[in-house]
């Protein structure tokens, strides 16, 4: 029998993310300690990373690419980022 692959918890809950606004599960991350799904807490990480280490050239233009492109998964999921 092939094992189940879903990361979320069995018997987990459900929340509302708390910037997207979509129906996520817990999946045991430190995400769900703040209502976030996994793409906006990794948005939140990176823009915290710009900020903090005042990222240019090179670094900043990759970390905006990784933003857009969780941004992106988020809407494809039925957030509204």
């Amino acid at each position: 029998m092939p094992r189940n692959s879903s990361h979320f918890g069995k018997g987990s809950g459900v929340y509302t993310c708390a910037v997207c606004k979509r129906q996520t599960r817990q999946t045991g991350g430190d995400n769900d300690a703040l209502d976030l799904c996994e793409e906006c807490y990794e948005v939140a990480g990176l823009e915290n990373e710009i900020s903090d280490h005042d990222l240019h050239g090179p670094a900043l233009d990759e970390a905006q690419a990784e933003i857009k492109r969780l941004k992106e998964v988020c809407r494809g999921k039925g957030g509204r980022i």
